[in-house]
């Protein structure tokens, strides 16, 4: 969705890149990481390799701390 939003909105418009108007810049770079960090643990799982799994789990935990810690902010910002 974020690479058609991209796609859509660059042939439509001449704007630069604004991360705070253009969310679906966002949602492109969160969907590559999140892919990159599922195959990881993918080939983790499947080749039996601990170091690729704990790096995966790291990853997660991090993902959500991110995540709860921007909804907080965002909460917090709207008051």
């Amino acid at each position: 969705m974020g690479l058609y939003g991209q796609i859509k909105f660059r042939l439509h418009s001449k704007a630069k890149i604004d991360l705070e108007t253009d969310p679906t810049f966002v949602t492109l770079i969160v969907g590559v990481i999140i892919t990159l960090t599922c195959f990881n643990g993918t080939v983790g799982f499947f080749r039996g390799n601990t170091i690729m799994l704990k790096f995966f789990g790291w990853i997660l935990v991090i993902l959500f701390l991110i995540i709860f810690i921007g909804g907080i902010g965002k909460g917090l910002s709207n008051d």
